[in-house]
């Protein structure tokens, strides 16, 4: 393998990572400098001139096309972390198709949601919705929907992507910045989703007192939360929190690199683990 310096001064860094993604993809193991050019190839230059793209990226999902602005190029630590698509947000979309097509009799898989009516009364809300994509993805599916997040520029961004995508009939967008906006319980929420929400420790209290909220609601929705796991000790503040709260954790799924799916917006390789779980009261 080349140089890596000369790999990253040379070739555009986007150009960089897909070609590695390909080519390690037919590897069984991957060596540490490979990795690491890789990794290095991820990250976005921010030297004088360096385009910060925004893009539409398009998912084709059991049939229906959801487009979405973001920003490919943000990472987790950088903040603006709702400007992307993450994994855990991909992954439920995953888990989510499974789901409908169980309650309509197209697979035969143990199916949580559609107990509940998945598709006739329901109301879901996206918690921290970001993209927005798994609640799209619901709405796109004839489900109403709410999306919220507590950043406005957010907020205002998934105002726009429901407009692009002709969803206004059935997918709302609110504003709700956990420990400050009270949810709103008048709107008779069945289902309660969260991708990606637990990457910040300091925001695990005011996160789990909203989802406590929810979970204590008669009836209370089923509330499903999808998790990458970058880091054990974030995400086991995120279960301490909700053990204080008197909410218990209950995985669904596992997923561990590298992934056994057919789900093409996931990389079975690269991708992080993600949990999805279940989250409600304790009787």
């Amino acid at each position: 393998m080349a140089d890596d310096s000369f790999l990253l001064s040379t070739l555009p860094r986007k150009y960089l990572a897909s070609i590695l993604k390909l080519y390690t993809r037919g590897l069984d193991e991957i060596n540490d400098n490979l990795a690491d050019i890789y990794a290095e190839a991820l990250v976005p230059d921010f030297s004088a001139g360096a385009e910060q793209d925004t893009n539409t990226v398009s998912y084709k999902i059991d049939g229906h096309v959801i487009e979405i602005q973001e920003q490919r190029n943000v990472l987790s630590g950088q903040g603006g972390t709702g400007r992307r698509t993450w994994e855990a947000a991909l992954a439920l979309c995953e888990w989510l198709s499974h789901e409908l097509r169980a309650e309509r009799g197209l697979e035969c898989v143990s199916h949580v949601l559609g107990t509940f009516g998945f598709l006739e009364d329901a109301h879901v809300c996206e918690l921290g919705a970001g993209t927005g994509l798994s609640g799209l993805f619901l709405a796109k599916n004839g489900i109403k929907t709410t999306l919220t997040d507590g950043d406005d520029f957010v907020v205002q961004q998934l105002h726009r992507t429901i407009e692009a995508n002709k969803l206004q009939s059935i997918c709302l967008d609110r504003r709700l910045f956990w420990g400050q906006d009270e949810p709103d319980m008048s709107e008779n929420v069945t289902h309660v989703i969260a991708a990606d929400v637990t990457y910040d420790p300091s925001i695990a209290p005011e996160l789990t007192e909203c989802l406590s909220q929810f979970a204590k609601l008669k009836p209370a929705p089923r509330i499903i939360g999808s998790a990458t796991i970058r880091d054990e000790a974030t995400y086991q503040t995120f279960l301490n929190e909700c053990h204080k709260r008197g909410l218990k954790v209950r995985p669904l799924k596992e997923l561990v690199p590298p992934y056994e799916t057919d789900f093409v917006f996931l990389d079975p390789i690269m991708a992080p683990k993600v949990i999805i779980a279940e989250i409600s009261a304790k009787t």
